[in-house]
């Protein structure tokens, strides 16, 4: 309706126009009327808007005029009621994409409040099962800590039982070699490995075995203790010399007689009878045989042959000898002492005090004779006990965490029962 109303307005202006261009009178319109009229009727009223100045103007065109007005009112009316649907249109689209968006709006909401709530049950659920998986965990793991504490205490095969052990043995021996070998020096050897072992161990709580085992071998130190080994290879060394000692007024036998073999008596040469010669005979014979009484020349024992038997001397100075390394080694000082007193008679007694081999023979027994055979020796005791307290205050230690720990491995086992049974 508007586009048709708007061409007529065109219309209606193009030939106003053209008829103002043209001068009035022209032959044209007067000459050919009836070709103007046609026209005049497909353009309805654009010629007479425009009458010739010649013409008369007459009221002709009002009714077309309403209808145009008619026209664009109805245009007009069309148009509003256009925009009006189109308006109302537009509010119902947007009504209803707004209610589209609020219908959208809460189901996200709603699809985002229950995807939070399964999360959270989720999330519910998986703390719960970790939490119980920590639990069964712990509670196996305390149970597989028990059995590996009973499986140690029934065969004893941990490193610090095994090294614990080994200390124990050597604070026996060192005390096995105090007390009954009187051995100083192997008691301080056994002492100090015993040390050393705990040291490796590294534990604090037998600081005070340490500590003990200190004292002990201070005091061992402090006795001056005998170097039996060393006396007794001087005794022995002693001993391969006596055969080179010299006798005083031995017989000198001669090469190949034995031992205590004498000279054959011979006849005197100058015998003027019989008588004579009986009397020198007896002489000779008197001169063989020597009787002494035990006690007679000296206070101390003497040897069980005669001096001028050299083979014998010697073989009773060398049992003397090894008497008294016997008793060094055995820690009889009572024996030791008399033997090697006799040793120092004999020897000043029966040998020569001038020869050098002598004097050091007697040199070497009076320094033997200085020797302490039986010391006193320390109690080296004490670190055997703390050692054995402090491993029977570990051991219930010990046997008190376990105790601890049944009851929970116990009470955790039973709670998983349940879960196994499906």
């Amino acid at each position: 309706m508007s586009e048709k109303s708007g061409l007529d307005k065109t219309e209606q202006k193009t030939p106003t126009k053209r008829n103002d261009r043209k001068r009035p009178g022209t032959p044209k319109e007067t000459q050919t009327p009836a070709k103007s009229a046609p026209k005049a009727g497909r353009r309805g009223t654009r010629q007479e808007a425009n009458p010739s100045p010649d013409e008369p103007k007459t009221p002709r065109g009002g009714g077309g005029t309403l209808l145009l007005a008619l026209l664009a009112l109805l245009a007009a009316a069309a148009a509003g009621a256009g925009g009006w649907y189109v308006w109302q249109q537009q509010q119902s689209t947007t009504a209803r994409i707004a209610a589209t968006e609020s219908e959208l709006q809460a189901s996200i909401t709603e699809l985002q409040v229950s995807v939070d709530r399964r999360i959270s049950r989720q999330s519910e659920e998986i703390s719960q099962a970790s939490n119980e998986g920590d639990r069964r965990l712990e509670a196996r793991t305390r149970e597989l800590q028990q059995a590996i504490i009973e499986i140690r205490s029934r065969l004893g095969q941990d490193r610090t039982g095994w090294a614990l052990s080994e200390v124990e043995h050597l604070l026996r021996i060192a005390n096995h070699r105090v007390r009954l070998a009187r051995d100083v020096q192997g008691a301080e050897v056994a002492l100090r490995e015993a040390d050393q072992r705990l040291v490796a161990v590294g534990d604090p709580a037998f600081l005070p075995v340490r500590e003990a085992i200190s004292k002990e071998l201070q005091a061992l130190r402090n006795t001056g203790g005998v170097d039996r080994e060393h006396a007794a290879l001087r005794l022995t060394g002693l001993i391969d010399t006596v055969d080179a000692l010299p006798v005083a007024g031995a017989y000198k036998a001669q090469q190949g007689d034995a031992p205590g073999q004498a000279e054959a008596p011979r006849a005197p040469e100058n015998v003027s009878n019989w008588k004579e010669f009986l009397g020198a005979v007896w002489e000779d014979i008197r001169s063989l045989v020597s009787i002494r009484r035990h006690g007679e020349e000296t206070n101390g024992p003497t040897p069980l042959l005669a001096p001028e038997e050299r083979y014998f001397l010697h073989q009773n100075l060398r049992l003397k000898l090894e008497t008294a390394r016997l008793a060094l080694l055995e820690g009889n000082p009572q024996i030791y002492t008399s033997s090697l007193a006799e040793v120092e008679q004999w020897l000043n007694r029966y040998f020569l005090e001038e020869a050098a081999a002598t004097r050091g023979a007697l040199e070497t027994v009076k320094e033997m004779q200085g020797v302490k055979v039986r010391p006193e020796l320390p109690d080296i005791s004490e670190s055997l006990r703390m050692l054995q307290r402090v491993r029977r205050q570990l051991g219930e230690e010990d046997r008190q965490t376990a105790s601890e720990q049944e009851p929970t491995t116990g009470e955790s086992l039973s709670g998983e029962q349940p879960e196994a049974t499906p």
